[in-house]
């Protein structure tokens, strides 16, 4: 068995009482669509960083974060396309792109006895250059800010 990154505490797994399902109100993201839609096309439907083609895996990741600039929420050039491991890297934080366009990986993926699989989609990957888009370059400015968040 492979040694984790970050120890998870015990917690104790309890069945829930009531019903399985409930109605809640949701906000929808208006302009996610539009954001989507605008940054896969710039990047021709590849994740910028692995060249994966599988649109249902591609997420248009937010450099700045969708809940901190209201103004950005739609702006293409705030975005990457990635695919959805990277993606969420990318927005914990523990992969950026340095003002070469290069993936930076965080320590943290690198540490300890790491799975081959984390290996190869992260080491192994470290410093390679993201394909840019045919149109909405991502901001310098805003992959400088994320930048400034990464957890070494």
């Amino acid at each position: 068995m492979h040694g984790s990154i970050i120890p998870e505490p015990e917690i104790e797994i309890q069945m829930p009482d009531g019903p399985s399902e409930a109605e809640r109100t949701v906000k929808t993201r208006r302009l996610q669509r539009f954001f989507r839609n605008a940054v896969l096309a710039s990047y021709e439907n590849r994740c910028a960083l692995t060249g994966m083609a599988v649109p249902k895996l591609l997420i248009a990741s937010h450099i700045i974060p969708w809940s901190e600039n209201k103004e950005r929420r739609a702006d293409p050039t705030n975005g990457l396309c990635l695919n959805v491991l990277h993606d969420k890297a990318f927005d914990h934080h523990l992969i950026t792109f340095d003002e070469n366009y290069r993936m930076v990986v965080s320590s943290a993926l690198k540490r300890g006895d790491i799975p081959e699989f984390q290996s190869a989609n992260f080491s192994m990957l470290e410093g390679t250059k993201l394909t840019l888009p045919h149109r909405f370059a991502p901001d310098f400015q805003a992959l400088e800010e994320h930048r400034n968040r990464f957890i070494a």
